[in-house]
């Protein structure tokens, strides 16, 4: 029949990447595929060894049937865990089928070639030009890479409609509709296109399209009306940004560097700390950008290396910086001056690092930055927070406003999460709670995953303070999970503790100490022992405020462990003297009990 293609009818449903395991022969995708392998294997099962190759196969073959039984039938020679590993060049692998099927059914590219060939001109064209997308796109994407070459943007509508009826785009509804290939159709796409030679141009779009897009959405991730949707919108075409960065690479082109400038602050909060830096090194690389955007990109690049602990490298990037930038009015030069205090923040100097925060500050001002002016401020309010400082409070006043006029999401949180530390170490658990649960929320909303762990920290302590040890092994291990993602062993160290503590608190103080001393010794091994020590001496102090003995002991015994009495001999004999004194208060507190609820004895009364 006129227009008809090879796949009418819609994928078979396939599991998502964190479904589990036993859930997975309910999927139509899954019981096809074992279906078809049984036909060629009778033996075949689906077990826990060879379930994640299959469940990888369904999900990247899209669920498409011929595709599914083609791959199925390779079961016969090959294990799905081989299957799964040369899907990168599926139209090879996917061949052979049943000598009666019709010949455009006997492997994947001569059903793909098929359709391809019933489509129109126009059809091909905009077809192969889609393939430049990793992801999902929007219409205006579309008609920005597609609509050329005399191809008007109203005739663009048409022709991706007239594509989705035959199934080769499909629509992801939502407010904005989105539209993507299935990786098979966005594969042969590819190679068509390159096969007519008409590569350059649409991926030349596609770099601009990249590169306008991620500069209009700079601004408003810091502080816009619609920041949570402008970092929603990054993300999903964060496989874009990708390509059009290897793109401008492969030809030496600047371009790259204002791609990933303007996407710094995204990379940031959304915890992609790695690929920032490895994009800003590499784009600083390439000759001819200006020499402004260079100095801002390696400032940028000081800041990724610092959030990875490589403090001498961080300290590099914002000097060689600032000897561009110093007395420029650019924002770079605040930028690179918050490096510094970071640094210094990290190596537990926080004379130098109130400093130079404040020198970023008044940069700041003087621009009249507003993002910059109030990261300045955060900064500033973290150094306070850390040296037990009264000017938190002052800190915390002088950024209210300006953040609470405005749209900053991000600014917001974190001064709600100062705050909840503040309520926190006051033993006002109420408010504390309500803080950092509102402060995880607007890090939910933002993405920002480091945000969302801090906070969940800070619950599960309320939690431990308040004897809810359910609720604060639940909030704990969900942190967890986020800083083993963000592969942060710093805060994966605080996590760990907390959850160490949690044994600690449900009676189990042999085993909760062996926990912690893990911890100690993932510390020390991150030359981190200081800021392990502090951290546990300031939550000693206020479990001992909050009447918690055994949870206190157990952190003044972690930081026994973490101090080094021969280079600091009177802090190490002040804390032991304290641990000797929470534990003698426990050992006669346990008499006590004891003696009271003896059936021999005469309980003591009350002091």
């Amino acid at each position: 029949m006129p227009g008809e293609v090879v796949i009418p009818v819609p994928s078979l449903a396939i599991p998502g990447e964190a479904t589990d395991v036993k859930l997975l022969p309910s999927f139509s995708a899954i019981q096809l595929f074992v279906e078809r392998a049984r036909a060629v294997r009778p033996d075949f099962e689906l077990t826990p060894t060879n379930s994640e190759a299959v469940a990888e196969i369904v999900r990247r073959l899209d669920g498409i049937p011929l595709a599914l039984e083609l791959a199925a039938a390779r079961v016969k020679v090959i294990s799905p865990e081989q299957i799964a590993s040369r899907l990168s060049d599926r139209f090879r692998l996917l061949s052979g089928g049943p000598r009666t099927a019709l010949p455009r059914q006997q492997t994947l590219r001569a059903a793909m070639d098929w359709s391809y060939d019933l489509l129109g001109d126009m059809e091909q064209h905009v077809l192969r030009r889609l393939s430049v997308f990793m992801g999902t796109c929007t219409l205006e994407a579309i008609e920005a890479i597609c609509g050329q070459d005399g191809i008007e943007a109203l005739d663009v509508l048409d022709v991706v409609s007239r594509l989705v009826d035959k199934s080769l785009v499909v629509v992801v509804q939502g407010p904005e509709n989105r539209y993507r290939l299935l990786e098979t159709v966005r594969q042969y796409s590819r190679e068509r296109l390159e096969e007519a030679g008409e590569s350059e141009a649409p991926r030349a779009a596609h770099r601009d399209w990249c590169s306008s897009m991620v500069e209009a959405a700079a601004n408003q991730i810091r502080g816009g009306r619609r920041q949570a949707h402008w970092l929603e919108l990054l993300e999903l075409q964060h496989d874009d940004l990708h390509t059009a960065l290897e793109w401008s690479w492969s030809r030496g082109e600047a371009t790259s560097l204002r791609i990933a400038v303007n996407a710094a602050w995204f990379w940031y909060l959304h915890g992609h700390w790695d690929e920032a830096r490895r994009s800003l090194e590499r784009s600083i690389a390439v000759a001819g950008a200006e020499p402004t955007l260079t100095a801002r990109g390696s400032a940028w690049a000081g800041v990724f290396a610092w959030r990875r602990g490589d403090l001498d490298q961080a300290k590099e990037s914002a000097k060689a910086s600032l000897r561009v930038l110093t007395d420029t009015d650019d924002e770079g030069e605040g930028l690179s001056l918050l490096v510094y205090a970071l640094v210094a923040i990290s190596s537990y100097d926080y004379a130098a690092a109130e400093a130079t925060g404040r020198q970023a500050l008044k940069v700041f001002r003087a621009q009249n930055h507003r993002w910059g002016v109030t990261t300045s401020l955060l900064v500033l309010a973290r150094i306070a927070n850390n040296r037990r400082s009264g000017s938190l409070q002052q800190l915390l006043q002088e950024s209210a406003p300006l953040i609470t006029s405005g749209n900053d999401l991000w600014g917001r949180a974190h001064i709600l999460t100062l705050q909840g530390y503040e309520a926190f170490r006051a033993l006002d658990l109420d408010l504390a709670k309500q803080l950092n649960a509102t402060a995880h929320g607007l890090a939910v909303e933002l993405g920002d995953r480091s945000a969302q762990a801090e906070n969940l920290l800070a619950l599960g302590h309320i939690h431990l303070m308040r004897e809810e040890n359910d609720d604060a092994a639940r909030v704990l291990a969900e942190a967890r999970t986020l800083v083993e993602q963000l592969d942060d062993p710093h805060d994966l160290g605080h996590v760990d503790q907390g959850l160490a503590l949690v044994t600690v608190s449900r009676g189990n103080i042999e085993a909760g100490r062996a926990l912690l001393d893990d911890v100690s010794r993932r510390f020390i091994s991150l030359d981190k022992a200081a800021m392990g020590t502090a951290y546990a001496l300031g939550m000693a102090d206020v479990y001992r405020r909050g009447r918690r003995p055994a949870i206190t002991a157990a952190l003044l015994r972690h930081a026994l462990t973490l101090l080094d009495k021969t280079t600091d001999p009177e802090k190490y004999a002040q804390v032991r003297e304290q641990l000797a004194a929470v534990e003698d208060a426990l050992v006669k507190t346990q008499a006590h009990h004891h003696d009271r609820n003896s059936p021999s004895g005469t309980a003591p009364q009350d002091d």
